[in-house]
């Protein structure tokens, strides 16, 4: 076994995003090969149901299309970014969700912060969104990602965000010393 299948994760309350990379033990080489999106509705500004619970709607869907993606593409490991520095209550119920649905995931996890993402991508910590973006369809531009119609061409949307950082994550993963560690005795069996 030379190769190991990472899922890269970007959890969000609205926007759960998703890649699947396969990754070269005995070199470290990576290429994405798939990427998904869970999203989620916030309650209607009518009350027509409380704001509780649409939360817990949202995080069964969630819950349900993370492990239902971690079915279909049976990851041998996964990363992702574990949010921090929330700056309002809402901000971190919304971190707590997303660190809740991490800890979900039945497959060993390699957590890495929002800095080794940004560094490990785009080069930059204060990247921008749309750099991030950027970098992420350049390295798989076969991926469905989603796209619209403006002034005449095919234009990423800004949800790709999401699947964009979980690519990154995978990026920033095979990085760390944890991975390096976990690369060397896969490569010592695979030899």
């Amino acid at each position: 076994m030379s190769i190991l299948k990472i899922m890269g994760i970007d959890p969000s309350l609205r926007n759960t995003g998703m890649c699947l990379a396969e990754v070269d033990i005995l070199t470290g080489d990576y290429r994405f090969t798939d990427i998904d999106m869970v999203q989620t509705k916030a309650a209607e500004k009518t009350k027509l149901q409380r704001q509780n619970s649409a939360d817990l709607v949202s995080c069964r869907q969630l819950h349900r299309g993370l492990h239902a993606t971690i079915a279909r593409w049976k990851p041998n490991l996964v990363t992702g970014e574990v949010p921090t520095g929330a700056q309002s209550a809402r901000a971190a119920l919304s971190f707590g969700f997303s660190t809740m649905l991490l800890a979900t995931v039945p497959v060993p996890i390699i957590e890495v912060t929002p800095r080794e993402v940004k560094l490990a991508s785009v080069g930059d910590p204060k990247a921008s969104k749309e750099e991030m973006m950027e970098w992420a369809r350049k390295q798989a531009p076969d991926l469905q990602w989603n796209t619209r119609k403006l002034k005449g061409e095919q234009v990423l949307t800004n949800d790709n965000e999401h699947m964009a950082d979980a690519c990154a994550a995978v990026a920033a993963c095979v990085q760390t010393t944890q991975f390096m560690q976990m690369m060397a005795v896969y490569g010592a069996r695979a030899a």
